[in-house]
């Protein structure tokens, strides 16, 4: 996962990580441990950022997958 790449899209839709954590229903730090690639994402939280994030197929790909 590029972490950069999600911060960069976090920070471009206009959520914290506060929001995103509230809006997937974890604890803020799980969602910054996930973030910053320190613990690892589902293949549904995933899937979640996607939809919340509102990321293209080849977004999603890039961030996640590259």
């Amino acid at each position: 996962m590029c972490a950069s790449k999600l911060q960069e899209k976090i920070i471009e839709k206009g959520f914290t990580t506060r929001t995103l954590a509230k809006l997937m229903n974890i604890e803020r730090t799980c969602m910054y441990r996930k973030i910053n690639n320190v613990s690892k994402l589902t293949i549904g939280e995933v899937m979640m950022l996607k939809t919340i994030l509102d990321l293209s197929d080849s977004e999603a790909i890039t961030i996640f997958l590259e």
